[in-house]
């Protein structure tokens, strides 16, 4: 699967979800009753907690966009920032 690193926008829901059906460490994941199946935006991902997991395929891409272009303001607020970004309240 491509990366999409080239990208000036962080993964949208279908490369998420796409990331995820490839994904086998997810897979054997959704075993364990925390980690759910969840519809959004009509596309079906894995959960846990009710917040969509980014595949690790994905993962440092999500990491470069936001040091790129909302560079780098400290490790709490990129954390925030980040989680905020993937976990939108609505989910």
């Amino acid at each position: 699967m491509e990366v999409f690193g080239s990208e000036r926008h962080p993964p949208d829901a279908v490369q998420v979800a796409t990331s995820q059906a490839t994904d086998k460490m997810l897979k054997k994941l959704t075993q364990l009753e925390y980690y759910k199946p969840q519809l959004v935006e009509k596309s079906k991902f894995i959960a846990k907690d009710d917040k969509i997991v980014i595949p690790k395929e994905l993962q440092q891409h999500v990491v470069e966009w936001h040091h790129h272009y909302l560079q780098y303001l400290g490790t709490k607020h990129k954390e925030k920032t980040i989680h905020a970004m993937r976990f939108p309240k609505w989910l």
